[in-house]
């Protein structure tokens, strides 16, 4: 079985095994996180379908800011929540 570096895990040494758990936290901050805390995923309470769609949706709300390199992800949420023409303007909707 290999790693997400390539190696074997059986030839994995320490170095190795390190690189892999830092990657996986840095996405865990990367993402998760924002999801989780910004976002409040977990405290949703939208369920099925609804729950499913709207955790799509946020998951790519999040990877659009990471893809524009938006590293204040609160400030950015919360200057769209006070001006929704401009989140529009973000995912390249220009609104009349």
């Amino acid at each position: 079985m290999l790693c997400p570096l390539g190696k074997h895990i059986d030839e994995a040494d320490a170095g190795v095994l390190g690189e892999v758990w830092v990657g996986r936290w840095g996405v865990e901050n990367g993402s998760f996180w924002v999801r989780d805390v910004l976002l409040r995923e977990d405290a949703s309470q939208v369920r099925g379908r609804g729950g499913e769609v709207l955790a799509v949706l946020r998951a790519h709300l999040v990877s659009w800011l990471n893809w524009k390199g938006i590293r204040r992800k609160k400030a950015a949420l919360e200057a769209f929540s006070f001006n929704p023409l401009a989140a529009l303007r973000f995912l390249g909707l220009y609104a009349v």
